[in-house]
């Protein structure tokens, strides 16, 4: 992690830039009850440290948890900065939708309409335009079946 240059000054960060964003994630088996989650901070006798917004999601209940039949889905890069590949392979030729979701269930752009094909399928997206955090990639068939992959947005 970058620090700031050493300084007697007080020092309290309020500009963006001056803030460091990072992801860890979590397997769904580590977030048992009584989780605990320990932050160790070596200050090298220099200022404070100043922590924000910790955000635990061992799942987002508002995504709908049915799965595509026979779906295999894959997301890269994972962290994205610019643009992100699907790969999914799916039982039947139909049309799906493609949505981005928020990590609070919440619709933030759709990608889409895609005829899918029976098999593999492939398709590319922008994503620059999105703020940096967790994000979901949902799938929607005609049928009402869904299935959905998490990825960070850098």
């Amino acid at each position: 992690m970058n620090t700031a240059q050493a300084s007697t000054a007080y020092f309290e960060p309020t500009l963006p830039n001056e803030w460091v964003q990072d992801f860890v994630v979590l397997a769904s088996d580590d977030l048992v009850a009584n989780f605990r989650y320990k932050l160790w901070f070596e200050n090298d006798n220099g200022n404070n440290i100043y922590v924000d917004n910790i955000n635990l999601f061992p799942g987002v209940v508002s995504v709908d948890d049915e799965r595509l039949e026979e779906a295999s889905i894959q997301l890269y890069p994972n962290p994205a900065q610019d643009n992100l590949t699907l790969d999914f392979s799916h039982h039947t030729s139909e049309l799906m939708q493609i949505q981005v979701l928020s990590s609070d269930g919440k619709v933030v752009k759709t990608l889409g309409n895609m005829r899918a094909h029976a098999g593999s399928n492939r398709c590319q997206f922008q994503v620059q335009d999105l703020s940096p955090g967790m994000y979901f990639i949902r799938l929607s068939s005609a049928q009402g079946e869904q299935s959905s992959i998490r990825f960070i947005k850098r």
